[in-house]
C-alpha cells in the first residue's frame, strides 16, 4: 500500500512539473511604448509568450511596440487571441523600421522566422479600433 501511494504521489509530482514547464511567459504592456525607441523588451527565447496590452482609440497614434532580439533562430506564430475579427494589425519591423510582415485583422496568424541576434519590433496597430481594447498577443 505504501508503494502504491508513493508511486501515485511521484506520478502526480512528475505531471505537475511537466505541465508547468510549458507554461507561457506573460508580459504586460507599459506606456509609453509607441515607438521603436520606447519599445517594451520581451523574450521569445524560452517558449510560448503572452503579451497583455491595451489600445486606446482616444490616443491618435496608439501603437504598442515590443522589442525582440532572439538568442536562437525561431519560427513563431503571432496572433491576437481575444479580439478575432477586430481590425488590430500585427506588424514585424526590422531595426531600420522597415515592415517585414503584417496581418490584416485580429485573429489572423502571422508566421514569422526571427533570426538569431537580429533585433525586431512587434507592433500592435490599433488605429482602426473605435473602442478601448484590451488585447492578448500570443507568440508560440
Amino acid at each position: 500500500m505504501k508503494k502504491i501511494v508513493s508511486g501515485i504521489l511521484s506520478a502526480a509530482l512528475l505531471l505537475s512539473v511537466g505541465t508547468s514547464a510549458f507554461a507561457a511567459t506573460t508580459y504586460y504592456e507599459s506606456e509609453p511604448n509607441n515607438s521603436m525607441s520606447t519599445a517594451d523588451p520581451i523574450s521569445i527565447n524560452n517558449g510560448d509568450v503572452i503579451v497583455r496590452g491595451v489600445l486606446d482609440p482616444v490616443e491618435v497614434d496608439d501603437f504598442d511596440y515590443f522589442k525582440v532580439t532572439p538568442t536562437a533562430t525561431k519560427q513563431a506564430k503571432l496572433q491576437i487571441t481575444n479580439l478575432p475579427g477586430e481590425t488590430i494589425i500585427i506588424k514585424i519591423r526590422n531595426s531600420s523600421g522597415e515592415i517585414l510582415d503584417s496581418t490584416l485583422k485580429g485573429g489572423e496568424i502571422l508566421d514569422f522566422t526571427f533570426e538569431k541576434g537580429r533585433t525586431y519590433y512587434i507592433v500592435i496597430d490599433g488605429n482602426y479600433t473605435e473602442d478601448y481594447k484590451p488585447y492578448n498577443l500570443s507568440i508560440n
